[in-house]
This record gives C-alpha cells, structure tokens and sequence, in this order.
C-alpha cells in the first residue's frame, strides 16, 4: 500500500465494514499538507463520512425480512 501511495502520490486507506461503521485496518497517508482527520489502524468511523463508506454503502447487502 505504502508504494502505491508513493507512486500515484494519492492517500490509501483498507477498511472493512461493520454495521454501520468503518473499522481501518490501515492507512497511508501521501499528502504533505494538514490532514482534517488523522486515521489510526482500528479507529471506527460512520460509514457516511469515509470515502471508503460511501463507496460501500450502494453495494451493502440489504437486510433480510424482519422476524
């Protein structure tokens, strides 16, 4: 991940979903400026403020029938 973010020079970040949050497994940070968020390994976000989520979020199953 490190070097695809060197080479593209573009931030990378793995996450998985948990209901409707984003746990980060990693992140690599390429830009230089001042971040507005800094994403540790673990750190649970809302799906809706993650590009990551928002890119999840069209293709999450959807809930099966109540009970």
């Amino acid at each position: 991940m490190r070097a695809l973010a060197e080479k593209r020079r573009v931030n990378v970040g793995l996450a998985t979903p948990d209901r409707d949050e984003m746990v980060y497994l990693e992140s690599i940070r390429y830009a230089r400026r001042v971040a507005l968020r800094h994403v540790i390994s673990g750190q649970r976000v809302p799906m809706e403020l993650t590009s990551l989520g928002r890119a999840y979020l069209p293709w999450r199953p959807s809930p099966g029938p109540a009970r």
